[in-house]
């Protein structure tokens, strides 16, 4: 992932990246908030899977 985000730094079109990921999964907002993405904003149930309903951060990480 570390190389990847280092690639597409290079990469003079690009300005930032965007992902979302349910908020449920701390492990993955961990892992992303410590290569540099930021939370900002978040989406009440973005996603239903098998009659349950998921909230959903939006990150960002801009170059």
């Amino acid at each position: 992932m570390k190389e990847l985000l280092r690639i597409a730094k290079e990469e003079e079109a690009l300005a930032q990246l965007n992902l979302t990921v349910s908020t449920t999964n701390k492990v993955a907002v961990t892992l992303y908030q410590n290569l540099g993405f930021s939370i900002f904003g978040t989406e009440k149930n973005a996603a239903i899977f098998e009659g349950r309903s998921y909230d959903e951060h939006y990150m960002q990480l801009a170059f």
